[in-house]
């Protein structure tokens, strides 16, 4: 923690040494006072002077980044250090807005230089962007595994409802929506129609992001998001149970329990989601699976 004291001193210093007799033609070492002096003060106004006087001060954008990271004054005790010195501090939104302004390509040329825009976007605690951002980016590196990866993480730990209102303008459940929206597809885009098996662990999982992560699966935390989970895993089970092989996975064969069991623990839920799936294929036009389901249901 840096003094108020120190803070002002730096600041002081970074003043005098931004002042035009001093800015030309100055050594190496007082680039390195520049960096050092600003980083202390925490000073915004000074920040800007300085990237201002000296647009050539970092050789890449991957530096100039890490020292607009640096200079961030969060949380709130450090910036009460800067705010009690008389100044007002570079803090997280300041960041983000800076981030926002500027386009993918700064970051990254073809996916060459070493600073990717993803990463721009999550080290700017910008989880919901970064995440959608690399769930589009389909080829090339192929970010979408690293955001259903990502958006399950977030979720498991809680950290969604914390970025939601974050000052980023979107809600808790949409930021839920959204990371439940990509882990459904990826399952569904790289694993269907041929391997229902992993697509079933991609779907459980984007039911159990929408209802608050890993905390959904027992029975306890919040009660509309545990509705959503259940709304969405009847809905992604049915979704499977329609397709060639989906009966087998979720209800068994040849003496073999079938996946189900698994989301279903009582045998009346079971039976209960099994007479509306055998309902929504009737309305469909799927009647042979409503029929198979139908006459399954003693074994569910």
């Amino acid at each position: 923690m840096v003094s108020v004291e120190i803070a002002a001193t730096a600041s002081d210093e970074l003043d005098m040494m931004l002042r035009p007799v001093n800015v030309k033609g100055g050594a190496g070492y007082e680039k390195e006072k520049l960096l050092l002096y600003s980083l202390i003060s925490g000073s915004r106004s000074l920040f800007d002077s300085l990237l201002e006087d000296q647009p050539t001060l970092f050789d890449t954008e991957e530096d100039f980044y890490w020292f607009r990271l640096s200079s961030i004054r969060e949380p709130v005790g450090a910036a009460s250090t800067v705010m009690n010195a008389g100044l007002e501090p570079y803090t997280l939104k300041d960041l983000q807005v800076y981030v926002n302004n500027s386009a993918p390509g700064t970051y990254t040329t073809n996916g060459a230089d070493p600073l990717m825009y993803p990463y721009v976007l999550l080290l700017s605690i910008q989880l919901i962007t970064a995440i959608v951002y690399m769930s589009n980016e389909i080829g090339g590196e192929g970010y979408n595994i690293d955001a259903a990866h990502i958006s399950i993480a977030l979720a498991d730990h809680g950290v969604l409802s914390e970025v939601a209102g974050a000052g980023q303008g979107i809600g808790v459940m949409d930021a839920y929506e959204k990371a439940s929206r990509i882990t459904k597809q990826y399952g569904s885009v790289n694993f269907l129609p041929d391997n229902l098996s992993m697509a079933l662990e991609y779907y459980a999982q984007a039911a159990a992001v929408l209802g608050g992560g890993r905390l959904s699966w027992p029975i306890r935390g919040n009660v509309d998001q545990q509705r959503q989970r259940n709304l969405m895993l009847k809905h992604v089970l049915t979704e499977l149970l329609m397709r060639e092989g989906g009966i087998c996975l979720l209800l068994g064969s040849r003496g073999k329990e079938g996946e189900l069991s698994r989301f279903f623990t009582d045998v009346e839920g079971r039976i209960q989601f099994l007479h509306e799936a055998a309902q929504q294929c009737q309305e469909v036009g799927l009647s042979d699976k409503s029929l198979e389901i139908t006459n399954r249901i003693g074994d569910g």
